[in-house]
């Protein structure tokens, strides 16, 4: 099984919406794609509630089988399409995907 797990800091402003909007906005595109990639085999998505200097705004932990799950995750248009969103969006975004 492999932990995929992505945080997210949103610019304050960005496509003329503010960062909390478009937290929202990314929020539901993401709980959408557990039902469109059936690679997914867990998936969360959270708002930060407890903001800070060296806060991110989003987290995503998801889980899949192996490596080649999560990289056609990677490639699936669905997740492009989100992935399009998130890069006009964000200011920065870390990841680690580990076995567990």
């Amino acid at each position: 099984m492999i932990k995929h797990i992505v945080m997210f800091k949103f610019l304050p402003q960005a496509n003329g919406k503010s960062a909390q909007e478009n937290l929202l906005i990314g929020k539901s595109m993401l709980e959408k794609l557990p039902n469109e990639i059936p690679e997914i085999k867990s998936f969360e998505v959270g708002l930060n509630n407890n903001p800070g200097e060296k806060a991110f705004d989003l987290v995503l932990n998801s889980s899949f089988n192996n490596m080649e799950d999560l990289n056609q995750y990677k490639i699936h248009p669905k997740h492009i399409e989100v992935l399009n969103f998130f890069n006009q969006v964000r200011d920065i975004s870390r990841y680690v995907d580990y076995q567990i």
